[in-house]
């Protein structure tokens, strides 16, 4: 959903952007929001806020 490598995390709005842009070329059954990737990257502070708003945004 966004550049892991960057130290900006995204907003939950613009995660939803994302995740609305996504189902216009997916079904929205066949698409995962996974957070595996990136976060094991960052510190837990950085980590912490990025999966709470992957959760509010999905």
């Amino acid at each position: 959903m966004y550049d892991i490598h960057s130290s900006y995390t995204p907003t939950v709005a613009e995660m939803v952007k994302l995740i609305e842009k996504a189902v216009k070329c997916l079904l929205k059954e066949r698409l995962w929001v996974n957070p595996e990737c990136g976060v094991k990257t960052r510190n837990w502070e950085d980590t912490r806020i990025a999966l709470a708003n992957l959760f509010a945004a999905t």
